[in-house]
């Protein structure tokens, strides 16, 4: 994305919060937690991820083509590429201990 479309621009009072907002007198913007841009929906495409940090994030910062994003859109659900990675892992650690316990479970079989 060109540096002139980015929209970086908050007041000095401006305050970053931890839900991804930042306000500014009346105005609250949506920061991309991925780029640290403002997200201006009369701009960019973005889009909400539903996994645990629950915030919103430009379509190309999550890894989407414009045809993907279309498509995300009608999805009950859309995880960012960091969400999804905690999730993937969490899994793993999950199926490991169940290996784990079948593999103890068939040596006591012997």
């Amino acid at each position: 994305m060109p540096a002139k479309s980015r929209d970086k621009a908050v007041s000095a009072s401006a305050e970053k919060t931890s839900s991804g907002l930042r306000q500014s007198g009346k105005k609250t913007k949506f920061i991309c937690p991925i780029c640290d841009y403002g997200i201006d929906d009369a701009v960019h495409d973005f889009i909400f991820c539903e996994g645990s940090c629950q915030t919103w994030i430009h379509r190309g910062c999550g890894g989407l083509s414009k045809s993907a994003h279309e498509r995300a859109k009608g999805l009950p659900t859309w995880f960012c590429p960091q969400c999804r990675l905690d999730a993937q892992t969490n899994e793993i650690l999950v199926l490991r201990k169940e290996v784990a316990d079948l593999t103890e479970q068939f040596s006591s079989l012997k």
